[in-house]
Protein backbone atom coordinates (compact mmCIF):
# COMPACT_ATOMS: atom_id res chain seq x y z
CA UNK A 1 0.00 0.00 0.00
CA UNK A 2 2.86 2.31 -0.33
CA UNK A 3 2.87 2.66 -3.88
CA UNK A 4 2.83 5.81 -6.30
CA UNK A 5 -1.54 5.67 -6.50
CA UNK A 6 -1.97 6.02 -2.40
CA UNK A 7 -0.88 9.16 -0.40
CA UNK A 8 -0.66 7.42 2.66
CA UNK A 9 3.01 6.80 4.37
CA UNK A 10 2.22 3.19 6.54
CA UNK A 11 5.74 3.02 7.81
CA UNK A 12 7.91 5.46 9.21
CA UNK A 13 11.62 5.55 8.66
CA UNK A 14 12.22 3.36 11.61
CA UNK A 15 9.93 0.40 10.00
CA UNK A 16 7.72 0.96 12.22
CA UNK A 17 3.55 1.71 11.70
CA UNK A 18 2.88 5.54 11.37
CA UNK A 19 -0.25 6.69 12.52
CA UNK A 20 -1.85 6.30 9.14
CA UNK A 21 -1.10 2.51 9.50
CA UNK A 22 -2.53 2.10 12.51
CA UNK A 23 -5.85 3.48 11.30
CA UNK A 24 -5.61 0.77 8.63
CA UNK A 25 -5.29 -2.00 10.84
CA UNK A 26 -7.59 -0.49 13.43
CA UNK A 27 -9.83 -0.42 10.22
CA UNK A 28 -9.91 -3.67 9.12
CA UNK A 29 -10.30 -5.51 12.81
CA UNK A 30 -13.79 -3.74 12.73
CA UNK A 31 -14.29 -4.92 9.68
CA UNK A 32 -13.07 -8.41 10.53
CA UNK A 33 -10.71 -8.12 7.82
CA UNK A 34 -7.68 -8.57 9.48
CA UNK A 35 -6.22 -11.20 7.82
CA UNK A 36 -7.06 -9.01 4.23
CA UNK A 37 -4.33 -6.79 5.12
CA UNK A 38 -1.41 -6.46 3.00
CA UNK A 39 1.62 -9.34 4.42
CA UNK A 40 4.07 -6.63 4.30
CA UNK A 41 2.08 -4.96 7.60
CA UNK A 42 0.65 -8.62 8.80
CA UNK A 43 4.59 -9.73 9.21
CA UNK A 44 5.50 -6.47 10.88
CA UNK A 45 2.74 -6.62 13.25
CA UNK A 46 3.13 -10.14 14.14
CA UNK A 47 6.74 -9.58 15.27
CA UNK A 48 6.86 -6.03 16.63
CA UNK A 49 4.86 -5.35 20.30
CA UNK A 50 5.27 -1.77 20.19
CA UNK A 51 2.66 -1.48 16.93
CA UNK A 52 0.74 -4.64 18.27
CA UNK A 53 0.18 -2.36 21.58
CA UNK A 54 -0.81 0.44 19.83
CA UNK A 55 -2.80 -1.55 17.16
CA UNK A 56 -4.74 -2.61 20.62
CA UNK A 57 -5.23 0.52 22.83
CA UNK A 58 -6.30 2.18 19.84
CA UNK A 59 -9.13 0.13 18.79
CA UNK A 60 -10.38 -0.53 22.13
CA UNK A 61 -10.95 3.06 23.12
CA UNK A 62 -12.63 3.19 19.55
CA UNK A 63 -14.40 0.04 20.95
CA UNK A 64 -15.33 1.51 24.33
CA UNK A 65 -16.83 4.43 22.55
CA UNK A 66 -19.21 2.60 20.08
CA UNK A 67 -20.36 0.41 23.13
CA UNK A 68 -21.35 3.85 24.49
CA UNK A 69 -22.63 6.21 22.00
CA UNK A 70 -24.85 3.69 20.07
CA UNK A 71 -26.29 5.46 16.67
CA UNK A 72 -29.67 4.88 15.12
CA UNK A 73 -29.57 3.09 12.02
CA UNK A 74 -30.69 5.20 9.18
CA UNK A 75 -32.04 3.58 6.00
CA UNK A 76 -29.71 5.37 2.67
CA UNK A 77 -29.44 4.10 -0.81
CA UNK A 78 -26.01 3.39 -2.74
CA UNK A 79 -25.19 6.72 -3.37
CA UNK A 80 -25.77 7.85 0.12
CA UNK A 81 -24.02 5.03 1.57
CA UNK A 82 -20.79 5.79 -0.53
CA UNK A 83 -21.00 9.41 0.51
CA UNK A 84 -21.66 8.47 4.36
CA UNK A 85 -18.50 5.38 3.87
CA UNK A 86 -16.22 8.22 2.62
CA UNK A 87 -16.91 10.06 5.28
CA UNK A 88 -16.90 8.19 8.23
CA UNK A 89 -13.75 7.22 6.54
CA UNK A 90 -12.18 10.51 6.91
CA UNK A 91 -13.44 10.84 10.77
CA UNK A 92 -11.72 7.36 11.96
CA UNK A 93 -8.22 8.79 10.30
CA UNK A 94 -8.77 11.85 12.08
CA UNK A 95 -9.72 10.19 15.22
CA UNK A 96 -6.93 8.01 15.27
CA UNK A 97 -4.60 10.29 14.96
CA UNK A 98 -5.79 12.42 17.51
CA UNK A 99 -6.18 9.25 20.42
CA UNK A 100 -2.97 8.11 19.94
CA UNK A 101 -1.25 11.39 19.95
CA UNK A 102 -3.19 11.35 23.30
CA UNK A 103 -2.11 7.44 24.14
CA UNK A 104 1.86 8.72 23.44
CA UNK A 105 1.03 11.18 25.91
CA UNK A 106 -0.29 8.90 28.70
CA UNK A 107 2.17 6.41 27.97
CA UNK A 108 4.77 8.99 28.81
CA UNK A 109 3.39 9.99 31.80
CA UNK A 110 2.63 5.96 32.79
CA UNK A 111 6.48 5.25 31.85
CA UNK A 112 7.56 8.10 34.71
CA UNK A 113 4.87 6.33 37.23
CA UNK A 114 6.00 2.64 36.76
CA UNK A 115 9.24 3.71 37.64
CA UNK A 116 8.41 4.71 40.80
CA UNK A 117 5.85 1.80 41.19
CA UNK A 118 8.57 -0.33 42.69
CA UNK A 119 9.67 2.06 45.62
CA UNK A 120 5.87 2.72 46.29
CA UNK A 121 4.98 -1.36 46.01
CA UNK A 122 7.93 -2.02 48.81
CA UNK A 123 6.83 0.64 50.65
CA UNK A 124 3.51 -0.43 50.81
CA UNK A 125 4.05 -3.95 51.02
CA UNK A 126 6.34 -3.20 54.32
CA UNK A 127 3.18 -1.43 55.85
CA UNK A 128 0.31 -3.49 55.45
CA UNK A 129 1.51 -6.96 53.83
CA UNK A 130 0.95 -7.97 49.95
CA UNK A 131 -2.68 -6.72 48.71
CA UNK A 132 -5.04 -7.68 45.72
CA UNK A 133 -5.82 -5.04 43.84
CA UNK A 134 -9.16 -3.49 44.29
CA UNK A 135 -12.25 -4.15 41.60
CA UNK A 136 -12.99 -1.38 39.38
CA UNK A 137 -16.77 -1.90 38.27
CA UNK A 138 -19.50 -2.96 40.78
CA UNK A 139 -19.94 -6.22 42.53
CA UNK A 140 -20.94 -9.15 40.89
CA UNK A 141 -23.93 -9.71 43.36
CA UNK A 142 -25.64 -6.57 40.91
CA UNK A 143 -26.57 -9.55 38.34
CA UNK A 144 -29.11 -11.17 40.24
CA UNK A 145 -31.18 -7.57 39.50
CA UNK A 146 -30.61 -7.20 36.12
CA UNK A 147 -32.90 -7.56 33.38
CA UNK A 148 -32.90 -10.54 30.86
CA UNK A 149 -31.59 -7.83 28.35
CA UNK A 150 -28.94 -6.80 30.34
CA UNK A 151 -28.21 -10.16 31.19
CA UNK A 152 -27.90 -11.06 27.43
CA UNK A 153 -25.96 -8.07 26.75
CA UNK A 154 -22.81 -9.71 29.12
CA UNK A 155 -22.58 -12.20 26.43
CA UNK A 156 -22.49 -10.24 23.49
CA UNK A 157 -18.42 -10.04 22.08
CA UNK A 158 -16.42 -7.22 20.94
CA UNK A 159 -15.53 -7.16 17.39
CA UNK A 160 -12.17 -5.75 18.36
CA UNK A 161 -11.08 -7.94 21.09
CA UNK A 162 -12.73 -11.02 19.26
CA UNK A 163 -10.11 -10.93 16.77
CA UNK A 164 -6.94 -9.78 19.02
CA UNK A 165 -8.12 -13.25 20.77
CA UNK A 166 -7.19 -15.08 18.01
CA UNK A 167 -4.35 -12.64 16.01
CA UNK A 168 -2.18 -11.74 19.53
CA UNK A 169 -1.52 -15.37 20.60
CA UNK A 170 2.06 -15.84 19.00
CA UNK A 171 4.45 -13.69 21.42
CA UNK A 172 7.56 -15.68 21.55
CA UNK A 173 8.10 -14.28 25.50
CA UNK A 174 5.03 -15.91 26.89
CA UNK A 175 3.10 -19.09 26.19
CA UNK A 176 -0.72 -19.66 27.70
CA UNK A 177 -1.68 -22.89 29.56
CA UNK A 178 -5.09 -21.80 31.24
CA UNK A 179 -7.90 -21.26 30.78
CA UNK A 180 -8.48 -22.42 27.28
CA UNK A 181 -9.39 -19.48 24.95
CA UNK A 182 -13.60 -19.84 24.87
CA UNK A 183 -13.69 -22.11 27.40
CA UNK A 184 -16.50 -21.71 29.89
CA UNK A 185 -15.82 -21.53 33.50
CA UNK A 186 -17.68 -21.38 37.44
CA UNK A 187 -16.22 -20.69 40.62
CA UNK A 188 -12.38 -19.86 41.24
CA UNK A 189 -10.72 -19.46 38.05
CA UNK A 190 -6.95 -20.22 37.58
CA UNK A 191 -4.56 -18.77 34.94
CA UNK A 192 -1.50 -20.21 34.65
CA UNK A 193 1.48 -19.71 31.56
CA UNK A 194 5.17 -19.84 30.87
CA UNK A 195 7.03 -16.58 30.53
CA UNK A 196 10.76 -15.76 30.11
CA UNK A 197 10.66 -12.58 32.70
CA UNK A 198 7.83 -14.02 35.03
CA UNK A 199 8.63 -11.06 37.86
CA UNK A 200 7.41 -8.31 35.62
CA UNK A 201 4.25 -9.99 34.73
CA UNK A 202 0.86 -7.69 34.81
CA UNK A 203 -2.80 -9.53 34.42
CA UNK A 204 -5.97 -7.99 33.40
CA UNK A 205 -9.78 -9.13 33.35
CA UNK A 206 -12.08 -6.77 30.97
CA UNK A 207 -15.74 -7.02 30.42
CA UNK A 208 -17.24 -7.87 27.34
CA UNK A 209 -17.31 -4.02 26.41
CA UNK A 210 -13.50 -3.78 26.85
CA UNK A 211 -13.58 -2.26 30.21
CA UNK A 212 -10.70 -3.33 33.08
CA UNK A 213 -12.59 -5.21 35.75
CA UNK A 214 -9.35 -6.34 37.37
CA UNK A 215 -5.81 -5.65 37.12
CA UNK A 216 -2.79 -7.48 39.25
CA UNK A 217 0.83 -6.57 38.68
CA UNK A 218 3.72 -8.39 39.06
CA UNK A 219 2.03 -11.91 38.75
CA UNK A 220 3.06 -14.91 39.26
CA UNK A 221 2.16 -18.52 37.32
CA UNK A 222 -0.29 -20.20 38.92
CA UNK A 223 -2.34 -17.86 39.84
CA UNK A 224 -5.67 -18.22 41.60
CA UNK A 225 -8.26 -15.96 41.09
CA UNK A 226 -10.67 -15.82 43.44
CA UNK A 227 -12.44 -12.60 43.03
CA UNK A 228 -16.07 -12.11 42.02
CA UNK A 229 -17.12 -12.33 38.28
CA UNK A 230 -21.14 -12.01 37.25
CA UNK A 231 -22.12 -14.05 34.28
CA UNK A 232 -20.74 -12.95 31.00
CA UNK A 233 -18.17 -13.04 28.52
CA UNK A 234 -14.42 -11.80 29.68
CA UNK A 235 -11.66 -11.03 28.09
CA UNK A 236 -7.91 -11.28 29.52
CA UNK A 237 -4.68 -10.44 28.61
CA UNK A 238 -0.85 -10.27 30.20
CA UNK A 239 1.77 -7.90 29.91
CA UNK A 240 5.31 -6.60 30.71
CA UNK A 241 6.20 -3.34 31.33
CA UNK A 242 5.86 -2.04 28.11
CA UNK A 243 4.55 -4.71 25.80
CA UNK A 244 1.30 -6.31 25.13
CA UNK A 245 2.14 -10.37 25.28
CA UNK A 246 -1.51 -12.51 24.88
CA UNK A 247 -5.01 -11.69 25.01
CA UNK A 248 -7.35 -14.23 25.75
CA UNK A 249 -11.12 -14.39 26.46
CA UNK A 250 -13.85 -17.11 28.74
CA UNK A 251 -17.31 -17.39 30.10
CA UNK A 252 -18.77 -16.91 33.26
CA UNK A 253 -22.05 -19.30 33.92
Amino acid sequence: MQNGDSKMTLFDPDGHLTEEGIAVCVDALRAKGYDALPDTILTHVDGCDRCKRSIVDTAGLLEVDAYEKPKPALPLNVADRTRMSSFFYAYRIAASIVVCASIGILVYLAQILRNDRPILSELKRSVNGPTEQVRTESSAGSAQSASPSEYAANFVGSPTLENLANAVTRSTSVAVRAPGNGVTLKGKIEFEWMAREPSKIAMEILSNTGKPVYRFAHCKSPFHFNGELKPGLYYWKLEDESDLLYVGKFFVK
